[in-house]
């Protein structure tokens, strides 16, 4: 089985070391090289970068997984490239090595011609947009998932901002129209 390369950019030397870690434990990944800020190798598959370095990786034309929080996604340029967003935070390991294979293996074949940008919510935001989906309210979401309204509406608003969308209907259908959902 080939297994896809990884170039792992992180100024964060701990987390950096867990990343890659968590990537080369996956048998159809491996981690070709790491570094605190560059240069990408351009036989890689797929980088893995702080949103620092994301900015630095304007020779890699190949799919990035960006490992920010939500709020810090709004401002990033694409330019083409397949995208993912990943909470650095995140509870589960699995987000990380489940954004990177969604990207070595290219989008469905809906999204190839229409839209070059994959958001990876976590598991957390997909779940408020299924709930969303299934027509529950904050309050409701809220007593679903344990969490305050006031945190429910915020994360909502995440969503729908780094979906591009005014609405939380809009959100919903362009979660449907990436697979998010």
């Amino acid at each position: 089985m080939k297994r896809d390369s990884v170039v792992v950019i992180d100024e964060r030397a701990v987390f950096r070391r867990g990343v890659v870690e968590i990537l080369d434990a996956d048998p159809r990944l491996h981690v070709i090289a790491d570094a605190p800020h560059g240069p990408v190798l351009a036989e890689a598959d797929v980088a893995v970068a702080s949103r620092a370095a994301y900015e630095r990786l304007s020779g890699f034309a190949g799919p990035v997984v960006v490992c920010c929080a939500p709020a810090d996604a709004r401002p990033l340029q694409p330019d083409g490239r397949r995208l993912a967003i990943v909470e650095p935070h995140t509870r589960d390991a699995g987000e990380l090595v489940e954004a990177v294979r969604r990207l070595t293996a290219g989008p469905p074949p809906e999204q190839r011609p229409a839209d070059p940008v994959v958001f990876a919510l976590d598991a957390r935001a997909r779940h408020v947009l299924r709930l969303l989906a299934e027509g529950a309210d904050t309050r409701g979401i809220s007593r679903a998932l344990h969490y305050s309204e006031r945190t429910i509406k915020s994360l909502i608003h995440d969503i729908a901002e780094l979906l591009g969308a005014r609405t939380r209907a809009e959100a919903v259908a362009k979660g449907i129209r990436l697979g998010l959902i």
